[in-house]
């Protein structure tokens, strides 16, 4: 018999993470250099909008994909007693069928603790009252008029399909 080789079976599974350099949630972190390593090869779609970092850096990270691994390096000067997140929605995809990893959170804090405050909320349009998708929502320590445009927020998320939004590890003290 003829026959074709068909590849096997399609792959549904999203990829799966084998190790984090250094661990997930470290604290004490000093390092400039992250590296998630997963089961497959991957891709990275769409960083800029599907990678949310908290707080934000005036330099832009460099976020990489090599191989079976995410590299990123920060060029910028972590803030002391500080809890970092680094939100990849839907960002990292296996490289053959483009299965996403789904929304996953990468935490880590420059201090002796990681953050446990949060506050939720759903951002919703003044005028028809329903949920506004990817609305950026930051918070400040910063309580001068000025603050939006001359300091980065403490901390940030988007809201998601339904205007949730949820600020997590952050410390207990007063925001604008």
């Amino acid at each position: 018999n003829v026959g074709y080789p068909t590849g096997g079976e399609v792959d549904k599974n999203p990829p799966k993470v084998l190790a984090f350099e250094p661990e997930n949630e470290s604290k004490n972190f000093s390092s400039n250099k992250l590296i998630i390593q997963f089961d497959e090869y991957i891709q990275l779609k769409d960083v800029d909008n599907q990678v949310l970092i908290s707080p934000p850096f005036e330099q832009k990270p460099e976020i990489q994909a090599k191989g079976k691994s995410v590299h990123i390096n920060i060029n910028d000067t972590l803030r002391p007693n500080t809890t970092y997140l680094f939100q990849f929605k839907n960002a990292v995809v296996d490289n053959n069928e483009g299965n996403p990893f789904g929304k996953f959170v990468y935490t880590f804090s420059t201090g002796e603790i990681i953050d446990s405050m949060y506050f939720t909320g759903t951002v919703m349009d003044a005028k028809t009252l329903l949920p506004k998708k990817g609305v950026l929502v930051s918070v400040y320590t910063d309580f001068s008029d000025s603050a939006l445009f001359k300091s980065l927020p403490y901390a940030a998320t988007k809201s998601d399909d339904w205007g949730y939004f949820a600020l997590t590890n952050i410390k207990p003290q007063k925001y604008r």
